[in-house]
C-alpha cells in the first residue's frame, strides 16, 4: 500500500463488529498547501505597510491604531489557518472490509457522514482532469451503487486509481 494513505487497525465511532479498516485517505495535500500558502503571503501585508508608513510624520500619532488593526488582521488569518487545517483533517474517506465511509466537514458546526455497503457497489470509476492533476496524481472517485443512494462522489483524492483497486479488492475477497 502506498505511503500517502493511512493504514490503521484503530477503531472509530460507529465501527461494526468484525469490521477492519483497510484504507483511510484525505484530499490531496495540495489542497491544504494552497490555502496555507495564500495565508502566508497575506501575513506579509502588514510588514510591507509598516515599512511604507513608518517613515511618515503622522505615524507616531496613529501607531497604536495601526498595531491594533494588525493584531486583529493576524487573528483573522490565524482563524483562517485553523479553519483550513480543520476542514482538511476532518474530511476523510474510509474503506473497511464491510463498507465505504465518507466523513465530510462542511463548516465549524456542519458535518455530513455517508456510508455504503461494499455489497451494493456496482461500478467504481476515476477521473483525473488536467496536467496539474496528472502531475500531482490526484483526481475524483465515483462509486455507482445498486442502492437508493445512487452515486458516491469523492473529489481530489490522492492516487484515485490505487484507491479504486483497493475498493475492488475489498469487494472481491
Amino acid at each position: 500500500m502506498p505511503t500517502i494513505f493511512s493504514i490503521s487497525s484503530n477503531s472509530f465511532k460507529g465501527q461494526l463488529p468484525g469490521e477492519k479498516t483497510i484504507l483511510v485517505a484525505r484530499r490531496h495535500w495540495l489542497f491544504l498547501f494552497l490555502p496555507l500558502f495564500i495565508i502566508a503571503v497575506f501575513s506579509l501585508v502588514p510588514v510591507l505597510i509598516y515599512f511604507f508608513i513608518a517613515a511618515k510624520s503622522w505615524y507616531h500619532v496613529f501607531s497604536s491604531l495601526y498595531w491594533f488593526l494588525v493584531s486583529a488582521y493576524y487573528l483573522a488569518l490565524w482563524c483562517l489557518f485553523f479553519y483550513n487545517i480543520m476542514i482538511y483533517a476532518l474530511n476523510i474517506f474510509v474503506l473497511t472490509n464491510k463498507r465505504v465511509i465518507k466523513k465530510e466537514q462542511r463548516g465549524l458546526f456542519r458535518h455530513k457522514e455517508a456510508e455504503l455497503n461494499l455489497t451494493h457497489i456496482e461500478d467504481v470509476s476515476t477521473k483525473v482532469i488536467g496536467p496539474i492533476a496528472e502531475l500531482f496524481r490526484y483526481g475524483d472517485l465515483q462509486i455507482q451503487t445498486a442502492a437508493t443512494q445512487g452515486k458516491f462522489f469523492f473529489d481530489r483524492l490522492p492516487s484515485p486509481e490505487k484507491i479504486k483497486q483497493a475498493i475492488l479488492q475489498a469487494t472481491n475477497p
